[in-house]
């Protein structure tokens, strides 16, 4: 799951000027960097801001100062490149008006944050968070799917969701705890919203709690509108549509019919869809000469980044996109909103399944490729 910003970028002179604002300085040094500038960014749900609040020149000694009006609590990124996919060198809650902090480019865990106890918090959990996915990485990087592998795995799961229900048991800030609702991915839309809802006795002046619990509920229903429709589409035809392959030929999903097809949604950019390719990679190799294959439908926008991610992950299959992201024809018609996704088609071309994956998919092959 993610937050839900959305820019509101010409709106903010009205608001800046209709509100009393306070002014939240970060202060710091950061070491181990080869970047010049670095950029504070500001977002909202509440205020629906997502912008660069404030940048400035990093000094020879590692030192620098950015500062930003605000009204309301929310989180701040700090940020070495204006890219929207870089990453965030640190994230912060302006629970206070300044904040200090000390950064290590060579290893986050090693940043300190002063001054905030809600940034603290989230640092914390966020340290811990990335350790359990960097050992899942591990794993996930060996070629033997042994049971002593899996055993590993599952364990390393069930760490993560104790690490999520006893931060959020513990949680003292609103806007820690919708960051730490949006960070698990595993998590339903109806249980985050229950959970979020159940926080707001906790923090009942919380507007961006409130604005949350407001994204979720849309979330939810159109949730509901997509399981109708999955429901109503098993057992029909799949339409066909036609999309470039990585040589810029057009191909289209109905050409594959006389097999079982998974139809697979996925990205570059999407760390659960990479996770799971390997998943599909077995399956794949295991079927591929019983009458089984596989299309690749990436909702990437970069060429270069959706060839290099094919590479990386050994991807042998038919790989199509048309960079269009979420509004490609094929994405709009599924309803797709959230990758990975995917549904697999009999011989006949007809949905037999839908959005299944890791063992779940394992024993629906198994069951239909007999």
């Amino acid at each position: 799951m993610k937050l839900l910003f959305i820019v509101w970028m010409s709106m903010m002179p009205l608001y800046i000027l209709g509100q009393s604002n306070k002014t939240f300085t970060v202060t710091g040094k950061i070491k181990n960097h080869k970047d010049k500038i670095i950029y504070l960014k500001e977002n909202s749900l509440e205020k629906n801001i997502n912008r660069f609040a404030d940048s400035c020149t990093i000094k020879s000694d590692g030192s620098f100062t950015l500062k930003t009006l605000y009204t309301d609590e929310h989180l701040f990124s700090l940020i070495l490149s204006k890219n929207p996919k870089a990453g965030r060198v640190c994230m912060l809650v302006n629970d206070t008006e300044n904040i200090n902090v000390q950064l290590n480019i060579s290893n986050p865990a090693e940043n300190e944050i002063r001054g905030s106890v809600a940034s603290k918090d989230l640092q914390d959990y966020i340290v811990k968070r990335e350790g359990y996915y960097t050992q899942l990485e591990k794993l996930e990087a060996q070629k033997n799917d042994t049971d002593k592998l899996k055993t590993k795995r599952e364990q390393l799961f069930s760490n993560l969701n104790i690490q999520y229900s006893n931060a959020i048991a513990d949680v003292s800030n609103a806007t820690v705890a919708i960051y730490i609702l949006s960070s698990n991915p595993e998590l339903e839309w109806e249980d985050a919203l229950a959970t979020a809802t159940g926080l707001l006795k906790k923090f009942p002046d919380s507007k961006e709690l409130i604005s949350y619990i407001g994204s979720l509920e849309k979330w939810v229903e159109k949730e509901k509108e997509l399981k109708q429709f999955n429901k109503d589409l098993m057992g029909k035809k799949a339409p066909d549509f036609i999309l470039p392959d990585m040589e810029g030929k057009k191909v289209s999903t109905g050409s594959f019919k006389g097999k079982y097809t998974l139809i697979d949604f996925w990205a570059s950019w999407c760390g659960p869809c990479r996770m799971e390719n390997k998943n599909v990679r077995v399956l794949y190799e295991q079927y591929k000469n019983k009458g089984f294959t596989v299309v690749g439908v990436s909702l990437d926008e970069n060429k270069k980044a959706w060839l290099k991610a094919v590479r990386q992950d050994k991807l042998p299959w038919t790989q199509l996109c048309d960079f269009k992201h979420f509004s490609s024809e094929i994405a709009t018609f599924y309803k797709i909103n959230l990758l990975p996704s995917n549904l697999l088609l009999a011989p006949d071309g007809t949905v037999v399944a839908m959005n299944i994956f890791g063992d779940v998919l394992k024993n629906k092959l198994n069951e239909v490729m007999r």
